[in-house]
């Protein structure tokens, strides 16, 4: 009897899971050669930050798992954002940016939609992409911080010039080059309230080591 009433508290915690409200949100921001590094891309990986998605989280770092309204992509004014989504939010790997926006909706921006609606949802996540306050490449490169396969970047310095410009702690993630077994800079990740707008420190540990590499293409 007890290992059932154990088995039901248990598929109740999974339920308040899955209904459960995000916290804070994530802004992923991938560097191309790392994402195309080991997996054929169609996109030629450029030399920018370009968008992974805006994840709504919650601190306990688990992945919230939500069902929403159905990705649209013939409403007028989602249409009208298209130009600047296909500059910023490119499908790198198939080049189908519109399945990629679509995955990326019902997977993470359903669970959002207390606060946002579908065209709102990326429209906030295009206001912090084009925000210069929060363009990575520019933050590094005043930093005196650009990618080289030849020297490696230590943690501390390109989380620190980040922080510097920002006022808060950003996330960074890495990957394994599959070439080289190298680690090397995969993502930055600024981390906004639930409204979208105000930046909070990134709550969860680092996923990079100490030194890795930052590509050229």
């Amino acid at each position: 009897m007890a290992r059932i009433h154990l088995f039901v508290l248990f598929l109740s915690s999974l339920i308040l899971f899955v209904n459960a409200q995000f916290e804070y949100f994530q802004m992923v921001q991938q560097w191309p050669l790392a994402t195309c590094t080991g997996t054929p891309c169609l996109n030629p990986p450029s030399n920018k930050f370009t968008i992974h998605g805006l994840w709504p989280s919650n601190f306990s770092n688990a992945i919230l798992v939500c069902k929403g309204s159905t990705f649209n992509s013939t409403n007028t004014a989602f249409l009208a954002l298209e130009p600047l989504l296909n500059q910023y939010w490119p499908d790198l790997i198939s080049k189908n940016n519109r399945g990629f926006w679509r995955y990326e909706w019902n997977k993470h921006g359903t669970c959002s939609e207390s606060v946002f609606n579908q065209v709102q949802y990326f429209q906030t996540t295009l206001n912090i992409r084009t925000n210069p306050n929060y363009d990575l490449l520019a933050i590094l490169k005043t930093a005196r911080l650009i990618p080289t396969g030849s020297i490696s970047h230590r943690y501390h310095v390109i989380e620190g010039a980040i922080r510097a410009a920002i006022g808060k702690k950003p996330g960074l993630r890495c990957n394994i080059n599959k070439k080289t077994r190298n680690s090397q800079l995969h993502e930055i990740v600024l981390c906004f309230d639930k409204n979208g707008v105000t930046l909070i420190d990134c709550p969860f540990p680092r996923k990079c080591p100490t030194q890795f590499k930052w590509l050229l293409s």
